[in-house]
């Protein structure tokens, strides 16, 4: 499977702004008796960020279909997730039937949810209007 140009994979070997090391990661946290950040995570994470896609149909499947692809360990949204008007009518068809695989306890009609919460939305103006 080939990558999406608009997808860039970051490793710990590349100097990047986008890195996070562990040991800036942990160094913020308390003392959690481990010995090394390295035994802790993982070498990469995956995610996908995806915004104003909230309005079910072809091409919101278009979208889910490409993030689906990417196998992310979870999804930030920037916002306008449920057009038109933010209303608990039309969430489910608009979100959930796309992404519940990534949502915890998920109540919806599209299928089972996660077993834990990978999806995190940010709200826009779109969302949050009723």
């Amino acid at each position: 499977m080939g990558r999406s140009k608009r997808c860039r994979r970051v490793r710990r070997s590349q100097p990047s702004f986008e890195r996070l090391e562990s040991r800036h990661l942990l160094s913020a946290a308390p003392q959690a008796g481990y010995d090394s950040a390295d035994k802790v995570l993982p070498d990469t994470t995956r995610f996908a960020v995806i915004g104003d896609y909230g309005w079910a149909g072809p091409r919101e499947a278009a979208v889910a279909a490409m993030v689906e692809q990417w196998q992310p360990e979870f999804i930030l949204t920037t916002g306008d997730n449920n057009y038109d008007y933010g209303t608990a009518e039309t969430i489910d068809a608009n979100i959930g039937q796309y992404y519940h695989g990534y949502i915890g306890n998920y109540q919806g009609d599209y299928g089972p949810g996660a077993d834990g919460n990978q999806f995190f939305p940010a709200l826009g103006n779109h969302d949050w209007r009723t």
